[in-house]
């Protein structure tokens, strides 16, 4: 039996290091479901699911993957939190999930819950200010306030979880081979 596994990416600086841990890993009767958070999606070969509380940077994040040379095929996700789907949500047939906090990574784990992944593995998502993202150079000075969102998770969610780095890895756990091979959700 193949266990599928939500690989949720984000953008921080460790990024590409966390993804190349969670392919050499990857055991055999494993298949990654990926949901790319936010600009992340234009550079990764396949994306599943792409996901952003800043839905209106998708279209250009869309036309720097097709710039890419990297294939559509992924549905697009946001936050329903406090508003309704515009029309040119409608058009792009952007699905909504609730989230509240936690920044973009936290809708894709609504996202990963939403299509009923066993279990979802952190990649660039350490929620640590320090981090920085590999795509700009300054600091991301939210990840603190954010993170409290990950905290208050329920324990049947939490323990469906791994991280391959920061704050979110201290929280969650580091990911082995047995544990993204093993079928269920402990």
């Amino acid at each position: 039996m193949v266990e599928q596994v939500a690989l949720i990416v984000g953008r921080a600086k460790a990024v590409w290091d966390d993804l190349t841990v969670a392919y050499s890993m990857r055991p055999e009767n494993c298949r990654y479901v990926t949901i790319a958070v936010n600009v992340v999606g234009c550079h990764l070969p396949v994306v599943d699911h792409w996901v952003s509380f800043h839905p209106e940077l998708m279209v250009h994040w869309i036309a720097e993957r097709r710039n890419n040379d990297y294939a559509d095929g992924y549905q697009l996700w946001t936050s329903s939190r406090g508003r309704h789907m515009t029309e040119w949500e409608k058009k792009m047939k952007i699905r909504m999930v609730d989230c509240e906090g936690g920044s973009s990574g936290m809708i894709g784990l609504k996202v990963a819950l939403e299509i009923g992944a066993p279990k979802m593995l952190l990649a660039g998502i350490p929620m640590v200010n320090e981090a920085g993202r590999y795509d700009v150079s300054t600091e991301w000075d939210e990840a603190e306030m954010h993170l409290k969102a990950w905290q208050k998770l329920d324990a049947s969610i939490s323990n469906r979880i791994r991280s391959l780095s920061g704050k979110t890895m201290e929280l969650f756990g580091y990911p082995t081979k047995e544990w993204l091979g093993q079928n269920g959700k402990d």
